[in-house]
């Protein structure tokens, strides 16, 4: 099957038009180096992690040094993401962010609905958020806790009218909804094959198929284009 980093990387590179030069962004990796190559507007000295953790208090801080060498570029928030009210928000993150790359994240969230109104609260009035949410996909995630010690289980999947009304319910004015991918990845994901099991001609096609926007036929992923309204 197409891994999802294929279908991340086309869906990022095909708007990033939209993103403004020199862009405080976020996302939900360690190093954003996929993400700011997609990307080239996110600035590098701009880039946000944010890190779960079941806590009413966000926090931010600087990534450091371990035994295998420094962890990632930039600064971290830390927080979770359904508890993230403008009163709980340090100021530095509160409506700060001009994009948030939210890729494989939102079915481990047990409340996707008060999640997608912490993306907003983290947004600068006309900030956007690229949001990638599988339909189709194996069961993972932990069963147990993460190394934070928070739980990170597995809830939802997400059709692409389903992630538009709860971003719509959030706030947030929709620019692009895509469903991803085909018969040919959906069946590959099922029998569990990968990438190189394919014609990389067959991949670009089912990658590609999001032109059309919403089509017949079965997909394995969803993608919204969002955007907090100007105020």
């Amino acid at each position: 099957m197409a891994s999802p980093l294929y279908f991340y990387q086309y869906f990022y590179q095909r708007h990033a038009n939209l993103v403004p030069p020199d862009a405080m962004c976020l996302a939900f990796s360690s190093d954003g180096k996929m993400e700011r190559a997609a990307v080239p507007n996110c600035a590098s000295d701009k880039y946000w992690s944010l890190e779960f953790r079941m806590t009413d208090h966000p926090s931010v801080f600087r990534h450091r040094a371990q035994a295998g060498g420094l962890t990632a570029r930039g600064k971290v928030l830390a927080g979770d993401l359904t508890r993230m009210s403008n009163a709980s928000l340090p100021d530095v993150v509160r409506h700060r962010f001009d994009m948030i790359f939210c890729h494989e994240v939102f079915e481990h969230v047990a409340r996707p609905f008060d999640a997608a109104r912490g993306l907003y609260n983290l947004l600068r009035p006309g900030g956007l958020v690229f949001f990638h949410a599988p339909f189709l996909v194996h069961r993972h995630g932990k069963l147990g806790k993460t190394a934070a010690g928070d739980p990170f289980g597995f809830y939802f999947q997400y059709s692409p009218g389903g992630v538009r009304q709860m971003l719509l319910d959030a706030g947030f004015e929709i620019l692009s909804v895509e469903s991803m991918g085909n018969g040919m990845t959906a069946t590959g994901l099922l029998m569990g094959f990968g990438p190189a099991d394919f014609d990389p001609s067959e991949l670009s096609a089912a990658i590609g198929s999001s032109q059309e926007g919403l089509k017949p036929g079965i997909f394995t992923s969803s993608a919204v284009v969002a955007r907090k309204p100007q105020q």
